[in-house]
């Protein structure tokens, strides 16, 4: 899995979370058998998903270590490559900028 694929994964697991957290919540106040067990279900459920997000959220964070370690080392190795690259990088968006700019200016003119 990579990092993005994980990342998104953090998230849609965060998000579950947090909405089954606000429909216990909102429950609280309900009795029942079966509202009892599917609380207990519910609950069962998040420890699990808190455990699995805290997985995936240091996996996130070892590949994020890891590959800023290997731009250190060939920064490290490749100075002026990597200078070209950042300066090369640079023009490329100050020349997406302008453009867009200008196409911005073009239309307040015509409206």
């Amino acid at each position: 899995m990579n990092t993005l694929d994980s990342k998104e994964l953090a998230d849609a697991l965060r998000n579950v979370i947090e909405n089954a957290e606000a429909l216990l919540r909102s429950t609280a106040d309900t009795t029942g058998e079966k509202v009892a067990a599917a609380r207990s279900q519910t609950e069962r459920s998040l420890h699990t998903a808190r455990k699995r997000l805290r997985h995936v959220e240091r996996r996130v964070t070892r590949s994020a270590r890891k590959a800023a370690r290997q731009g250190e080392r060939y920064v490290d190795a490749n100075p002026w490559s990597a200078i070209g690259i950042a300066a090369g990088a640079g023009v490329v968006t100050g020349l997406l900028l302008s453009h867009r700019r200008a196409q911005h200016d073009s239309h307040e003119r015509e409206s």
